[in-house]
């Protein structure tokens, strides 16, 4: 699969509606305020101490817009691309992180 062939499969897979709708505007200032609440909640009420609060809060100003990529499935007999979103240095990006070391703490007993 060339280039030509990737673009134009990621194009039809973005144009059906019954996977993708365009939005009417863009949502990362609405979604940066969403995740600053949650983490401030989460400091005010004792559930991440102050160092983790401020790991947490510091980020891209503005935050970097997600990228869309595809990745080829080579393994298929005739090659398809699956769109991925690239969540690196975006709006959730630490929380992930926070999340995944939480969860391998806990899990590493």
């Amino acid at each position: 699969m060339d280039t030509r062939q990737k673009i134009q499969e990621g194009l039809e897979q973005v144009s059906n509606e019954n996977f993708y709708k365009p939005l009417e505007t863009p949502t990362v200032s609405s979604t940066m305020a969403k995740v600053g609440n949650i983490v401030k909640n989460l400091f005010d009420n004792g559930h991440i101490d102050t160092m983790t609060y401020k790991w947490l809060s510091s980020g891209q100003k503005p935050p970097r817009i997600p990228e869309f990529n595809t990745l080829t499935k080579i393994h298929k007999n005739t090659p398809v691309i699956r769109p991925i979103v690239s969540g690196s240095r975006g709006l959730t990006e630490r929380i992930s992180s926070f999340v995944d070391v939480m969860v391998s703490r806990f899990f590493r007993r």
